[in-house]
């Protein structure tokens, strides 16, 4: 007597494979929220609200020139009158002010700034600066100075999608004429902070000369003509400051999904930012697909199942 019937067992493993698949992809959809930590510098969520912004101050943001910022911008508690030059600069992002646009929001944007600093102003050192960066090639880590940095020429920064560099200025932080930051290896551009414990200024150039990451300066920061930001211009986290611009456009867009490849200018433009709300739609699509597999699974074993009943009770010689 055939034993074919015997199938229980297979029958409910898909299933249980099925359910069991979707449950991990829902759970494991939530593991990157559930992570995310502001102000922590190594996880998801470092600079909070603050990330979709290309600009955020408290006093005054002053332009001068046809200027473009990518993404959002945020001045608090100043009023909206205290935003300049845009005409002819243009925002291609919200623009919220302390009187304008959604006041809660910019004063949310301000304090998500003022936690990121002081996330970054905590990470442990990995290496000082003793030199100017400009001629260097470094690799990722924290790199401290208790005075100011200097990038005379290019630094060219060496790390993989998900690898970090924090550089530590515990004054100011000045970018000279025609300098600019390099990625390689596929280092990402969001993956660069540079916290400055007073004042950044970037002195542009002819060469088109790109900085590449995200300012966190405790008071202002100002660029010169030429000035080509791959990054965050992001000031006033401890006093009153301002961002004066001259010339010079933020490129903010992209995000930092891992495995995306190297940073450098224009390389994530025209990408969705990954958000929670899509990873966990996209789980759960994958969960429904195994669910679905399951169930399926389950039909073509009955079947099978069935089929062999018959064929075990089949008389002997009959049709």
């Amino acid at each position: 007597m055939s034993t074919r019937t015997a199938r229980s067992p297979a029958v409910t493993i898909p299933v249980a494979l099925g359910l069991t698949l979707a449950f991990a992809l829902a759970v494991s959809t939530g593991a990157g929220q559930a992570h995310a930590v502001p102000g922590d510098p190594y996880a998801d969520d470092f600079l909070g609200v603050a990330e979709s912004h290309s600009i955020i101050a408290s006093a005054t943001i002053t332009n001068l020139g046809p200027s473009v910022i990518s993404n959002d911008v945020a001045l608090h508690p100043a009023a909206g009158t205290f935003l300049t030059g845009f005409p002819p600069g243009v925002i291609n992002g919200t623009v919220n002010t302390g009187t304008t646009g959604d006041a809660a929001a910019a004063l949310a944007a301000r304090n998500a700034l003022n936690t990121a600093y002081i996330g970054a102003a905590s990470a442990g050192s990995t290496a000082p600066i003793v030199a100017d960066l400009g001629g260097q090639t470094l690799t990722p880590g924290v790199y401290t100075t208790a005075s100011g940095i200097g990038l005379t020429g290019t630094l060219t920064l060496n790390g993989g999608p998900d690898d970090l560099f924090i550089f530590q200025a515990g004054s100011t932080l000045t970018v000279a004429t025609d300098s600019y930051v390099e990625l390689i290896g596929g280092a990402q551009w969001c993956n660069v902070y540079w916290q400055v414990g007073s004042s950044a200024s970037l002195l542009g150039g002819t060469a088109s000369p790109v900085f590449v990451g995200t300012i966190l300066a405790a008071t202002s920061i100002s660029t010169v003509s030429g000035t080509y930001v791959r990054g965050r211009l992001l000031a006033s986290a401890l006093n009153d400051g301002a961002v004066t611009l001259d010339n010079t456009v933020i490129d903010s867009t992209g995000s930092c999904a891992a495995g995306s490849g190297g940073g450098g200018p224009g390389s994530d433009l025209g990408e969705l930012p990954f958000t929670g709300s899509g990873d966990s739609w996209v789980g759960l699509g994958i969960g429904s697909l195994a669910v679905l597999t399951g169930f399926l699974a389950l039909f073509v074993a009955r079947r099978s199942g069935r089929r062999a009943k018959n064929e075990e009770f089949r008389p002997l010689g009959g049709e």
